[in-house]
């Protein structure tokens, strides 16, 4: 512990003109347990306080720039990442990076469902879909095909989803389920399946039943299309993997 001792404190307040200023600490002394030891004096290097100044700040800018360089260089590293490891759409893919050309049989689902027509729009969709990339193309037959995409229409639904105050339905939902299976036709095996896969979406009730027999269809229509779009993306990835292993 330090004991100032009576000995006059000088401080020198710097001027605009004159930015040295010193402080001169005399006759500081430490008491000991053998009584007390001899005055010391200690003068401190003078300072240019405007330099002092100029320097935090300029420390504290060159900071603030690393620090932002960081963050910058980090996202970049994310954003690499998330190319490198994320999902292609097969259509963007150069045709040297697309593989061989995979046929495709897709027969007619079976469909014990009142939708009548539902089996063959989804089977003209996924055709549409396939048709759209070099990938693949679609066989007549399971004979001529390298795999078949065979499927089953478990159940569309229609329940009310939005109603007022008087229970009137303002509108319903439709719901597509179903269970599709990818077989290679050289060895049997399942290539890729899926189970219970289902999608929905809304759609307007109107007051006129035939409005709102309009807008059920249009949202079939609108499912089916977004059933045969991932059955599409599905099966670059999948039939890659099973063809790799």
């Amino acid at each position: 512990m330090l004991y100032c001792s009576a000995s006059p404190l000088r401080f020198l307040m710097p001027s605009w003109q004159d930015s040295r200023f010193n402080i001169l600490l005399n006759g500081l002394k430490r008491p000991d347990t053998h009584g007390t030891s001899p005055m010391k004096s200690l003068t401190l290097t003078p300072i240019n306080g405007i330099s002092a100044l100029t320097k935090i700040f300029s420390a504290r800018k060159t900071q603030k720039i690393f620090s932002n360089l960081l963050i910058n260089l980090s996202l970049l590293l994310i954003l690499l990442s998330a190319t490198g490891c994320g999902y292609h759409n097969p259509n963007m893919l150069p045709p040297e990076k697309q593989g061989r050309i995979v046929k495709l049989h897709i027969p007619l689902w079976a469909n014990p469902t009142n939708e009548i027509r539902l089996a063959s729009d989804i089977r003209n969709a996924l055709q549409d879909w396939l048709g759209q990339g070099k990938r693949f193309t679609v066989a007549p037959n399971a004979g001529e095909a390298d795999y078949v995409v065979n499927g089953k229409i478990i159940s569309v639904s229609y329940p009310g989803r939005a109603y007022t105050a008087t229970n009137q339905v303002l509108a319903l939902s439709a719901t597509l389920t179903v269970d599709y299976t990818v077989t290679d036709t050289r060895t049997g095996k399942t290539a890729w399946e899926a189970k219970g896969f289902s999608l929905t979406e809304t759609y307007s009730a109107d007051s006129s039943l035939s409005r709102t027999d309009t807008n059920k269809k249009q949202a079939m229509e609108t499912l089916v299309d977004k059933l045969a779009e991932q059955i599409y993306l599905r099966l670059y990835s999948a039939i890659s993997r099973h063809e790799k292993d």
